[in-house]
Order: structure tokens, then C-alpha cells, then sequence
């Protein structure tokens, strides 16, 4: 009888110490791991450092369609505050080019909205002049929308030109982007790529 009530006493001091340490769980009763819940797909903010190219076809009032490329890289020195600088071949009667050099600034309003104010020069061949750019950056997903207003000074020339843009990420730190100048003479559509870094 007192062997008995040793060994019990021992077995159930087993017991008790095995369920406090925590012991296997029979396969019957066994729950799936949890998986991590997987990264958002896009899940950076707008993005103020990287470097694109665009063809370019415009529609000119009167006179003949042309065709161009576009090279454009911005870099943010802090936070919003960016640098920028495009270099644009077209073909207009030659080899025409035309560069741009303009600091910028993203002013958040939101989460993911982002009032921007950039200003810079124009220079090409035979003139120079600046640029005064407002505009709203927004991300939505893996879009990222451009909409603003660009106010061009060169020489004796002024205007107003509309731009919008979308860029849509492909890959990591890929986009592509399809936009369009709107101006009162011309209109531009723009197809191509950036690597945001």
C-alpha cells in the first residue's frame, strides 16, 4: 500500500511538474504555428530621391509634332528637402537640349500627402530663366500621384503648364510612369521609368 501510494505521489508530482515546464503537445491537439503577418506590399512614403527616364511626344499648335527624352534625378539632402536636375533632348529642326536646376521642399499635410514647393533655373542653348513648381505628391498603395501647376519664365517667354504624373511600382524600387504637360500651345505625354533609391 505504501509503495503504491509512492509511486502515485511521485507520479503525480511528475505530472504536476511537467505540466508547469510545459510539455509536448500530442499532435492530435496541436494548433498550426502563426505565421508573421507579411510586409505591406509598397511600403514606403513618396519618394524624394531617385533617378528616371521618359520619352516624350508633343502636340503643337500649328506646327509639327516632336519627339524628345527626358532624364531627370532628384536626391532629398534631408527628409523633404530635395535637389533636382533634368536634362531633355528634343528633336526640334536638331539637336536641341534643355537642363533644369531647382531645390524642392515637401511640406506633409497628411499621411501620405505632401504639399511640394520646388524653384529653380532653365538653361538651354540661347536662353536662361526659372521655373516655380507647386505641387501635391500623394501615395496610394504601390500609385504614386503628381499634380500640380508649373509657372516657366525665360526671356521675354511666360506660361503656365499643368503637369500630372503616375508612377506605379513594378518591382521593388521600380516604377513605371505614364504623365502629361498641358500647356495653352502644346500638350506632352510622358512614358517611362525611375529607380527610387
Amino acid at each position: 500500500m505504501m509503495k503504491t501510494l509512492t509511486i502515485a505521489c511521485l507520479t503525480g508530482a511528475a505530472m504536476m511538474t511537467a505540466a508547469v515546464a510545459g510539455t509536448p503537445v500530442s499532435a492530435k491537439n496541436a494548433k498550426a504555428p502563426v505565421a508573421p503577418a507579411p510586409a505591406p506590399a509598397c511600403a514606403e512614403g513618396i519618394s524624394y530621391s531617385n533617378v528616371g527616364a521618359a520619352w516624350e511626344h508633343t502636340w503643337i499648335d500649328g506646327a509639327d509634332d516632336i519627339d524628345g527624352v527626358n532624364l531627370d534625378l532628384s536626391y532629398a539632402l534631408i527628409d523633404r528637402l530635395y535637389v533636382r536636375g533634368t536634362a531633355a533632348w528634343a528633336d526640334w529642326g536638331g539637336n536641341d537640349w534643355g537642363f533644369t536646376a531647382g531645390l524642392g521642399y515637401g511640406l506633409p499635410l497628411m499621411k501620405n500627402l505632401d504639399l511640394v514647393a520646388e524653384a529653380g533655373g532653365i538653361f538651354d542653348e540661347e536662353s536662361s530663366g526659372f521655373y516655380v513648381y507647386p505641387h501635391l505628391r500623394t501615395k496610394v498603395g504601390c500609385l504614386e500621384l503628381h499634380a500640380g501647376a508649373k509657372y516657366i519664365n525665360i526671356d521675354d517667354y511666360e506660361a503656365w503648364e499643368a503637369h500630372v504624373a503616375a508612377y506605379y511600382e513594378v518591382a521593388p524600387r521600380v516604377d513605371l510612369m505614364v504623365g502629361g504637360i498641358f500647356g495653352e500651345d502644346a500638350s506632352t505625354l510622358q512614358v517611362g521609368a525611375r529607380l527610387k533609391f
